[in-house]
């Protein structure tokens, strides 16, 4: 079942390989490239207490936003004290997060139904995602670190019960 994920993890990165080299587009410039709370560290709890705008509202005057996403906003910054202020990084970091959620997807329905077909749950997750944009888009992230936290209590939840 290893080599199975590994070769699907393979092909994921070959189809959305295209998306590393783009650019920052639309929100993703207030989000990350002008967004001082992913800079630095020290800044973790405001993160925690301000919306997902927040920057942008302070330095525009704009109103603030009703989103709260403070784990959307910890994973820029995670992803910006790897990489620097490169696009690349932060592309690769969305990549890594849905290949890791595919393959957790996966393990889930297998939990679920017992069976080895579970692959084709995780090509359809990966490749036939009815939101490919959340690849491309750095501001779609909300998803892929929720995922991370989602599918282990899953999880948990199905090996308890």
């Amino acid at each position: 079942m290893k080599k199975i994920f590994f070769i699907l993890a393979l092909a994921a990165l070959a189809v959305y390989f295209n998306a590393l080299n783009n650019d920052f587009v639309w929100d993703d410039r207030f989000l990350i490239e002008n967004n001082d709370l992913i800079k630095d560290p020290r800044r973790i709890p405001s993160i925690f207490t301000t919306d997902l705008y927040h920057s942008h509202a302070e330095k525009t005057g704009a109103p603030h936003s009703n989103f709260y996403r403070p784990i959307q906003t910890l994973s820029f910054m995670v992803d910006y004290h790897i990489w620097g202020p490169s696009p690349f990084g932060f592309h690769l970091g969305n990549l890594l997060l849905h290949i890791i959620n595919g393959i957790l997807v996966s393990i889930a329905v297998f939990l679920i139904c017992k069976c080895r077909l579970t692959s084709l749950f995780y090509r359809h997750f990966v490749f036939g995602s009815p939101r490919p944009d959340g690849r491309r888009f750095l501001y779609k992230r909300a998803g892929g670190p929720f995922g991370l936290f989602f599918y282990p209590a899953i999880f948990y939840f199905l090996c308890r019960f």
